[in-house]
């Protein structure tokens, strides 16, 4: 079953791929699915049996890019809320700038959202505080990386970091 898993996602990784290809000279609602796969080299009932979207399709790809670059920089803790994944976590943002650019090019920057989401969130609620702190986490995240990416990413991922980690410790400070 493993391997099953594993090929779905090398399959999916490369509709994705030539997706942000295809993104890069038109926008994503004009591209066809035919277009996705004949360039990812797959046939189009691959793309229906394991995509419900092209927005899906790029959470996808940010998500494993995530987790993979995470596996390869030793970073814990990847699948849900932790303040010290901070620093890799816009390290990482910078090394992928060019398809957050183009993401938000294309007026698809809710695309990252969703992959935050799916990225640190707990899974599904209860609505313990947990569930909370992952959803307050995520959303403080994305909102620095809205900025970062607007201002062309002109702090560093130390600098960002820091700047979230002051943020984290000022609402402690408000709460006293």
């Amino acid at each position: 079953m493993k391997g099953s898993a594993g090929k779905t996602a090398f399959l999916k990784e490369c509709m994705a791929s030539a997706l942000f290809q295809l993104m890069e000279t038109r926008p994503l609602e004009k591209i066809a699915v035919h277009e996705i796969t004949a360039l990812a080299g797959v046939g189009r009932s691959t793309y229906f049996r394991h995509c419900d979207s092209k927005q899906e399709l790029l959470s996808f790809y940010l998500v494993r890019q995530w987790e993979q670059w995470a596996a390869e920089h030793s970073v814990r803790d990847v699948d849900h809320y932790d303040p010290y994944n901070a620093l890799p976590f816009f390290q990482f943002l910078l090394s992928i700038q060019k398809e957050l650019a183009l993401l938000y090019r294309q007026g698809q920057e809710s695309i990252l959202l969703h992959s935050f989401q799916k990225s640190i969130v707990e899974s599904k609620p209860p609505y313990t505080p947990k569930y909370y702190a992952s959803s307050f986490y995520a959303y403080g995240l994305y909102g620095l990386l809205d900025c970062w990416v607007q201002s062309g990413f002109q702090n560093t991922p130390k600098e960002m970091a820091h700047l979230f980690a002051s943020h984290l410790g000022g609402e402690k400070q408000a709460a006293r």
